[in-house]
């Protein structure tokens, strides 16, 4: 038997943790014992490897068990309502990243992201191009990641962030059971030894195979010119499919190919050796894949040639110096072609390096005038074609011009221009033919020192005004009729005596592209053949070319995007042309300028205020009106959030709770800190941001209050809270809460707004009143002194807001305050509180007997 004073004093302690049950309002009776199902497994995931190389890229699988879908519901699109799945990361977070206790997304940096989704929910997310994987209703899923430490370490993780797999709830669900890490360590890789040679055996040898040849590339051209564009064409052997597997998308797990790339590289480059991307500046560049993957890629237009199942390809390069030097190389990087795997694999053998070498032309000798011989009455001929140069194997094909003409009395002259080799244009806008002097570098810019000009495309089928047909073999013809060696254009006289005149070709609409560039010079020399040019007639508008509309998306556009357009048959230099948009007008652009093609081009976009539904755009000119058809899509609603600071909040935790702890039973404390006030206690300078329209938003405020009593028992400290506006009618009230059983950052109350008061005024937004109610996860950490679903203090706080900022997930987008502990709150409640007074008593019973 215990001594009377041990029984005594135990007596006394179970009477007083009795008096505090309730003075709470006491506890829920305990259900009747029951057999229960053995809970479903925790969700835990296993990795592949945790060790991995620090440089390149390694493909790490993730299996995950246990994440039942019924776990997680969405609390924002796309899966609002439904099992919101989880996201499966290679990242790097803060020691404290989960959306359970509130944790900022800002701070989460990934580089590789799944998305487990049940199976009927994989479309939604966008399929599998956009990381959607199945979690299958067993809760298991496999995923996975290609982890890139560089590419990682590029998002500049926060200090202290680890690196890792992590998992948590999708969608806006903040599940803590989903909420897993999973720690990555990278090393520097071992060098493999050198393999000791294998002694030659003394007998015949077996005939070995020989090897497949090592990839290697023929570049046709190393020394270029300094200036202007050159076609490089280089053939590649011995790059067999086999060699490389794609280690992300397009084509990730098939023949991955080979980037073939005129660029500027520092001397260590290699993907095969980890270094990064971004010191790789390129200027042209194809991909050479199996034929079976060139549409995988974009095709032709997208740069995709075919590597021949031999490991062979042939890629041709428009090399450009200029356009090179403007991407800013870093300081030594070597001018060339490379070529190395693509599609993210890392294979040494595709790394090849041929270097280029660019020199300032050779001046052309001025070419001596040949003498005008005496006329000599001779019947017309036949106009001579100026022969087109043989290509040698130091000049491959491109584009080039003949130029026939026939000289009048007048002495004007009839041109007609043939081109070949302007297959580039067929792809783009096609091109301008144009006579008349080159004024400058940058001749190509002004139209206005032009006397003729034709617009040569591929949406013409004939020639009509100043257009003429581009056909799909790169070909055109274009006929320019009474050029003179004198002009005068925009006030300005132009004579071929002191500026000689060319045919010029250039890529159409302004492009920087010069691949199209050409200029054959003019003459106005010769017998005359023709009589004067007559009295041309006044110019009849060009008929109407058909109007372009590029950057819709199948026919369609969302209000508030940029649209651009293209339309010909407009007078050459016309001005004051208008586009407007119907049924009911609207004006999107006016005083647009055709170009000395009778071309125009604008920019434009569609307002935001635009219902709806089918509309047309209606291009207005002096001689032609133009239509287009077009459908116009509502706009997604914008968020935008105000910046909060000096936020203030106000709360007591609870009433009765205070009470107990400085009264005669727990003879306790109570020690604020960075707080105002004696209790209810006042939070000061808090921060965050809000969005009045949601309403949502959140503040955050710095300081505790601690609670001690019982001789150190009772130990609880609040810490940092933090208010999260979830809609007009609810919040939660989260914080940093210590006890006996560490340190962890809980859901403390739901906040119901609507039983509160809101005022809104002078720059702010204010909450006063607002009823708490306290969550499982709250009870849980009050070490049970109180049950799920009982009231706490009213809380009051005030945001005052600033200045627009861009929303993020506590502004633009819900989340939820509903907690998974709920409904085992009272439970876990009894046990804690159970073992609080168990523990009590036995610290008094030792003292009392020692």
């Amino acid at each position: 038997m215990y001594p009377r004073r041990t029984v005594r004093a135990a007596r006394a302690v179970t009477g007083a943790l009795t008096a505090l049950v309730l003075g709470a309002g006491g506890l829920a009776a305990a259900a009747p014992a029951s057999a229960e199902p053995a809970p479903a497994p925790a969700p835990a995931v296993q990795v592949s490897r945790t060790e991995l190389p620090v440089g390149g890229v390694t493909a790490v699988t993730v299996e995950g068990t246990g994440f039942l879908p019924s776990l997680a519901t969405g609390a924002r699109p796309p899966l609002a309502g439904r099992a919101a799945g989880a996201y499966v990361v290679f990242g790097a977070f803060p020691e404290v990243w989960q959306p359970s206790v509130g944790a900022s997304s800002s701070a989460r940096k990934a580089a590789a992201t799944s998305w487990a989704v049940p199976a009927d929910s994989m479309a939604t997310i966008g399929g599998a191009s956009a990381g959607a994987i199945e979690l299958r209703e067993d809760g298991s899923f496999t995923a996975t990641l290609q982890v890139d430490k560089a590419e990682l370490d590029a998002k500049s993780p926060v200090a202290g962030a680890r690196y890792g797999i992590y998992t948590y709830a999708g969608s806006g669900a903040a599940v803590a059971a989903y909420e897993t890490f999973t720690p990555l360590t990278f090393v520097e890789p071992t060098p493999e030894p050198t393999p000791t040679p294998t002694p030659t055996p003394t007998s015949e040898p077996t005939p070995t195979p020989a090897p497949a040849p090592a990839p290697a590339v023929q570049v046709s051209r190393t020394e270029l010119p300094v200036g202007g564009v050159t076609a490089v064409t280089v053939e590649g052997t011995g790059f067999l499919p086999s060699l490389a597997t794609g280690a992300r998308p397009p084509l990730a797990g098939r023949a991955a190919g080979a980037y073939v790339v005129f660029g500027a590289f520092p001397e260590v480059w290699q993907p095969s050796v980890g270094a990064s991307s971004s010191a790789r500046k390129a200027a042209a560049t194809s991909w050479a894949v199996p034929a079976d993957s060139m549409a995988t890629i974009g095709g032709a237009s997208a740069g995709a040639i075919e590597l021949r199942e031999d490991g062979s390809f042939t890629a041709t390069l428009q090399v450009d110096k200029a356009e090179l030097d403007a991407k800013s190389p870093v300081a030594g990087a070597r001018y060339g072609i490379y070529t190395y795997a693509g599609s993210g694999a890392a294979v040494a053998a595709y790394e090849t390096f041929t270097p280029l070498t660019f020199v300032e032309p050779t001046p052309e000798p001025t070419p001596t005038p040949t003498p005008t011989p005496e006329p000599t009455p001779t019947p017309t001929p036949e106009p001579t074609p100026t022969p087109t140069p043989t290509p040698t194997p130091e000049q491959p094909v491109g584009p080039a011009v003949t130029v026939d003409r026939v000289l009048r009395t007048d002495g004007s002259l009839d041109l007609t221009v043939r081109g070949t080799g302007f297959g580039a244009g067929v792809a783009a806008n096609g091109l301008y033919v144009a006579v008349g002097p080159r004024l400058g570098d940058a001749w190509y810019l002004d139209a206005s020192t032009f006397q003729a000009a034709t617009w040569v495309n591929p949406r013409v089928t004939t020639a009509v005004g100043d257009m003429a047909p581009l056909a799909a073999d790169g070909t055109f013809t274009v006929r320019f009729t009474g050029v003179r060696p004198t002009y005068v254009s925009n006030g300005v006289t132009y004579d071929h005596a002191t500026t000689p005149f060319h045919v010029v070709t250039m890529a159409a609409h302004g492009s920087s592209d010069r691949s199209l560039d050409t200029s054959t010079p003019l003459s106005f020399d010769g017998v005359p053949q023709l009589p004067a040019t007559p009295p041309a007639p006044a110019p009849a508008p060009a008929a109407p070319a058909p109007l372009v509309v590029e950057g819709l998306t199948s026919g369609a556009v969302v209000a508030g995007g940029e649209l651009s357009l293209t339309a010909g048959g407009f007078r050459p230099g016309e001005k004051g042309i208008r586009l407007e948009l119907h049924s009911t007008p609207v004006v999107l652009a006016r005083g647009l300028t055709a170009d000395a093609s009778g071309v125009v081009t604008a920019q434009f976009t569609v307002p935001a205020s635009t219902p709806a539904g089918r509309h047309t755009l209606v291009l207005v000119g002096a001689d032609q009106t133009l239509r287009q058809a077009i459908t116009v899509t509502a706009a997604q609603p914008r968020c935008v959030a105000r910046s909060v600071s000096g936020a203030s909040l106000t709360w007591g935790v609870r009433d009765s709770f205070r009470t107990y702890v400085a009264g005669p039973v727990a003879r306790g404390t109570i020690t604020p800190s960075g707080v105002s006030g004696t209790g209810p206690w006042t939070w000061s300078g808090g921060s965050g941001r809000f969005n009045p329209d949601g309403p949502a938003g959140a503040a955050a405020w710095s300081g505790r209050v601690a609670f001690s009593g019982h001789n150190g028992t009772l130990a609880l400290t609040i810490a940092d809270p933090r208010v999260q506006v979830t809609s007009a009618t609810s919040a939660v009230l989260t914080a940093t809460v210590t006890n006996a059983d560490g340190t962890s950052r809980v859901t403390l109350a739901t906040l119901a707004l609507s039983a509160g008061q809101r005022t809104v005024g002078d720059g702010r937004v204010a909450y006063s009143g607002v009823p708490a109610t306290l969550t499982a996860a709250g009870a849980t950490g009050f070490a049970g002194f109180y049950t799920a679903g009982e009231a706490l203090d009213p809380v009051s706080f005030t945001l005052p807001l600033g200045g627009q900022v861009e929303c993020d997930a506590s502004t633009g987008l819900a989340t939820t305050g509903a907690d998974a502990l709920s409904g085992v709150g009272a439970s876990v409640a009894f046990v804690l509180l159970g073992a609080l007074m168990v523990g009590v008593a036995r610290r008094r019973r030792g003292t009392t007997t020692a």
